[in-house]
């Protein structure tokens, strides 16, 4: 009784599995000819070539933090007070930056900055400092 159930269920899966195979040989395919294959292979290898020279050059964590230092110098703005709404908006970039960066795999003096040049325009940038 048993050894009958095994091979019903056997067949039944068999029966199943040549008839998805049969099916998707006979029906017809709808493929456009199109250079995208192509398009897509080039953009990959070009993406992998550009990104190369990043596996073979290696900074100390005192070069990137110099480096670092060098773009907060080039894009500061001039200090200006700050509103209380702006004030706000810093202290809720810099907690949520700080969550962050505690969750990063390399452990750099990491010190967030809310960006307000222009109204309508926010963004946020990480700079990284030593003895914050």
């Amino acid at each position: 009784m048993k050894r009958s159930v095994v091979f019903i269920v056997f067949f039944l899966i068999l029966g199943f599995a040549l008839a998805g195979l049969y099916w998707s040989q006979r029906r017809a395919k709808s493929t456009a000819v199109s250079p995208n294959a192509i398009l897509n292979m080039a953009a990959d290898a070009q993406r992998d070539f550009s990104r190369l020279p990043m596996h073979f050059t290696r900074l100390s964590d005192d070069q990137e933090i110099a480096i670092g230092r060098e773009l907060v110098a080039r894009y500061a703005t001039e200090a200006r007070p700050l509103t209380p709404e702006e004030q706000g908006l810093e202290k809720y970039v810099r907690r949520v930056g700080g969550n962050v960066a505690l969750h990063a795999h390399r452990h750099l003096p990491y010190r967030w900055r809310a960006r307000l040049d222009s109204p309508g325009f926010l963004g946020s940038w990480l700079s990284q400092r030593r003895g914050i």
